[in-house]
């Protein structure tokens, strides 16, 4: 069953409002410490694309932008460290070695650091008004492997904190062709220990990762020509979901790992494909694969210009001509599609289960604690600490109950039946096992709440008791909320 996440106001939204409420009511005595944890509520998380050279590192990161900001080619083109973040004008700077920063010009295809050496500068920071960074900062990483020794040497100091600058991500995407070199395994083995032992930027230990190491998301890269390719007769994107799976299983480590398509999800996302395109690749629906696999040498179908069918070529490449042609009714059917092929929807699934919702809950959880320690220390007045406890107590924050309760079952008693209510009730998108027949409204809810309710009093543990008293408020808040509703 489905539970829908409606009952719970936004996390964020409502530790913003108690910071307001608390700074009404302490005036003068409180400014300083809501200001400071105004910034920790606000920080994003920090995704940083890594892997090997020319693993299609920049056009996913296009893809998860929207916009065709990061360089893309065959050859090796992301020389320097690349934050994009959220902001408004668009636009880039330099932030040089010596910790001056220079504005740059910025084109509709990326920064132009024309007339700045590049030994110059540590990284570059690009501002957008991208929804991705709404929910997190993104950093396009030098390839690992790189001919270019020190392009990699930028990467590994900046991963492993050999700099000033170097960056903290609270997720790694490391992007691999087809399997997992030996020293890609030590690359992501030395991240790990170091996000684990290092100072954390809120990775480690807001998102809960095991041993407290910020998590490692592997992406089976261009899935679209996985193996044979396309034209072999097999999918290439089901070949790659396999060789992910098996990866999962023999790397435990690793969070996720999942098949992916950079140009599928660039073309997509970056608005490229036109509606003149989904015509060509109509015109393309009976044409025999033979002659469209080796079109550069024989020339297009006929009826299709050849500058039409590069072009095409180059947005969904071979997998979206053969495959596509199924797909190509409307423009609509074949984002719909491609978007889907790409893996971009999964990915971006895995990053808000695994690492935003996780971090945006550690910190609200840090500001209701670091107002708590304040109002101790400074000795607010009452009324502070009253609306303070009763913000701790609301359905509005009744989230971190829910993560709380999951961590101490998980500690007492791993393998309880509860640990898995608890996981699916922690989700973004809550689900939790169906006890009988489905109830219109919020009946569903209340029925269920009333079962988790009456394992309080047989519970053999506190932990188990904690966990059932949790699942029974978390059902009646969601049963008010289906009441309501119209």
């Amino acid at each position: 069953m489905s539970a829908p996440s409606e009952g719970f106001p936004d996390l964020r939204s409502a530790a913003k409002q108690l910071l307001d409420d608390v700074e009404a009511l302490v005036g003068l005595a409180g400014p300083h410490v809501v200001d400071e944890l105004r910034n920790t509520l606000g920080k994003e998380a920090v995704v940083a694309v890594t892997g090997r050279v020319n693993t299609g590192k920049s056009t996913l990161v296009n893809g998860l932008l929207g916009a065709k900001m990061a360089p893309t080619a065959a050859q090796e083109t992301t020389a320097l460290l690349c934050h994009y973040t959220h902001g408004a004008p668009a636009r880039a700077e330099a932030v040089l070695t010596s910790g001056q920063i220079a504005p740059l010009p910025l084109a509709a295809n990326g920064p132009l650091t024309d007339g700045i050496p590049p030994a110059t500068i540590d990284h570059l920071r690009i501002y957008l008004q991208a929804g991705a960074l709404e929910r997190y900062t993104i950093i396009d990483t030098p390839g690992l492997g790189s001919a270019a020794t020190d392009h990699s040497a930028r990467t590994e100091s900046g991963m492993l904190g050999s700099r000033d600058t170097a960056v903290d991500p609270d997720v790694l995407l490391f992007l691999i062709r087809d399997e997992l070199r030996p020293d890609d395994e030590d690359f992501i083995s030395s991240y790990r220990e170091h996000r684990g032992n290092g100072p954390s930027g809120g990775g480690a230990a807001a998102t809960g990762s095991a041993e407290g190491r910020a998590p490692v998301i592997a992406l089976v890269a261009h899935a679209d020509n996985f193996g044979a390719g396309p034209w072999q007769g097999s999918d290439p994107i089901e070949a790659a979901r396999t060789a992910a799976a098996g990866l999962a299983a023999r790397m435990p480590q690793l969070t996720a790992v999942l098949p992916v398509s950079g140009l599928l999800a660039e073309s997509v996302r970056t608005g490229a494909l036109r509606e003149q395109d989904v015509r060509v690749l109509r015109q393309l629906k009976d044409a025999d694969d033979i002659h469209l696999q080796f079109a550069e040498q024989l020339g297009p179908p006929p009826g299709v210009r050849k500058e039409d069918f590069q072009r095409l070529t180059g947005l969904i490449g071979s997998y979206g001509i053969k495959f596509g042609r199924e797909h190509c009714g409307s423009a609509g059917q074949l984002m719909a599609w491609l978007h889907e092929r790409s893996g971009l929807a999964q990915l971006e699934r895995v990053l808000r289960t695994e690492v935003t919702a996780p971090l945006e809950n550690a910190r609200v959880d840090a500001v209701l604690t670091g107002l708590l320690a304040a109002a101790r220390d400074h000795s607010w007045p009452s009324a502070v600490r009253v609306r303070i406890e009763s913000a701790r107590h609301a359905p509005a924050f009744h989230r971190l109950q829910e993560e709380a309760a999951l961590a101490l079952l998980r500690a007492a008693d791993p393998n309880h039946e509860l640990v898995a209510v608890l996981e699916g009730l922690t989700k973004p998108d809550p689900v939790l096992p169906d006890l009988g027949p489905t109830l219109d409204g919020g009946k569903q809810y209340l029925q269920l709440a009333s079962y988790y309710q009456s394992m309080v009093g047989t519970a053999s543990t506190g932990a188990e008791a904690r966990a059932a008293r949790v699942i029974a408020r978390s059902l009646l808040i969601r049963a008010g909320t289906a009441r309501s509703a119209p």
